[in-house]
């Protein structure tokens, strides 16, 4: 069973926020979003706004600032990955929906 208790703090797992945009320096183009996680679903499919041949993450965190303690979902591994978008797995299944993905990629 996984751990389901656990800080805000902790629950914040960044990988190696809405629209296409640049990185601080201007260089790399990143398109970001937030997608919704589904309650009891341990999974969350991931859409991008224009199809990209290649991209890598540039961050992958869960977040949930309403429960009291939150679960402690940790990021998985990406289970699908194709130029339309990616499928990412989580440790648990969210047990409320105020659960959300945060992403960004660098194209």
């Amino acid at each position: 069973m996984a751990n389901t208790e656990c800080d805000v703090d902790s629950i914040l797992q960044v990988l190696d926020p809405e629209g296409t945009t640049t990185d601080n320096t201007g260089n790399r183009p990143l398109e970001d979003g937030v997608a919704p996680l589904v309650v009891g679903q341990s999974y969350v499919d991931v859409v991008f706004v224009e199809t990209h041949p290649s991209y890598n993450f540039d961050q992958l965190e869960v977040q949930n600032s309403t429960d009291n303690p939150p679960l402690c979902l940790m990021v998985g591994p990406i289970v699908f990955q194709d130029e339309a978008g990616f499928r990412v797995m989580f440790n648990a299944s969210p047990d409320s929906p105020f659960y959300s993905l945060r992403w960004r990629i660098t194209i």
